[in-house]
């Protein structure tokens, strides 16, 4: 298992080897990232699990970590910890302060908390992802603070195809102007992880029975429309394999510097 306290320093691996390999767009200051950890959780496990959790944001409150993450559960009992980060270089700071903090707090404390993790952990993993697109529809019907659920599609793209891919993708959000769908979603790409050449949708709604009517009205605008039909028979060409994964927010796991 991942030592919770101790995936900084894998991070820390992981952006110094991306920030080699391409310096120029990971210091550029419009794109959006996201750090995403995974913790793959034992069904039977989940409440205690929950539980050292809520823990260590409360140690994180108690000695004023300047971080926020937002929280998010799939039905696989995966938990996301999801970090927004700017330009890489923003990085450096994350780590000083997070280290700073960790030196200042109380080390018998910092063991305790790390040891209620310990067997609640199947697998953990860290992405980065990038959004490259994203739908705003003028008249949503979602509003603020009312998702109680969230739908995730992965589509692993072909080796060599993701630029052809991701240029074809625009047309999506033109597809969902032209339809006036009223669900918004985003497309984010990811740069750096384990399946690197994955786009993923993510969609908001009230519950799953709000999802899947909103879903169904918006097939039925699809797949009547040979243009739509067209567009989105090629975008499978270009696809390796797919899945997909309901959730849902967990704000009572999830940090925020400002409370």
């Amino acid at each position: 298992m991942l030592n919770k306290y101790k995936f900084l320093f894998l991070l820390s691996v992981v952006f110094f080897g991306v920030l080699i390999s391409t310096v120029h767009s990971q210091t550029d200051p419009k794109i959006t990232r996201r750090l995403v950890m995974q913790d793959e959780v034992f069904p039977y496990k989940a409440m205690e699990y929950e539980t050292a959790q809520k823990a260590l944001n409360e140690f994180f409150k108690k000695y004023k970590f300047n971080i926020s993450f937002s929280c998010f559960q799939t039905d696989d009992f995966t938990y996301q910890y999801v970090f927004p980060f700017g330009p890489y270089n923003d990085v450096d700071v994350f780590f000083k302060m997070f280290n700073e903090k960790i030196a200042a707090s109380d080390k018998k404390e910092y063991d305790r908390l790390y040891a209620a993790f310990a067997g609640t952990i199947n697998a953990n993993n860290s992405i980065v992802i990038e959004l490259k697109d994203s739908y705003k529809p003028k008249n949503p019907y979602l509003k603020p603070g009312e998702a109680g659920f969230i739908h995730w599609d992965y589509f692993e793209l072909l080796p060599g195809k993701e630029p052809e891919a991701l240029e074809l993708l625009k047309e999506y959000k033109k597809m969902n102007e032209k339809f006036e769908i009223p669900v918004a979603n985003n497309q984010w790409s990811v740069s750096f992880g384990d399946h690197s050449s994955t786009v993923i949708f993510s969609t908001l709604a009230k519950d799953d029975v709000d999802y899947y009517t909103h879903n169904k009205e918006a097939e039925e605008k699809y797949m009547n429309d040979p243009d739509f039909m067209g567009f989105y028979m090629k975008f499978l060409s270009y696809v390796r394999s797919f899945k997909h994964f309901n959730g849902k927010p967990r704000l009572d796991l999830s940090y925020s510097a400002a409370e």
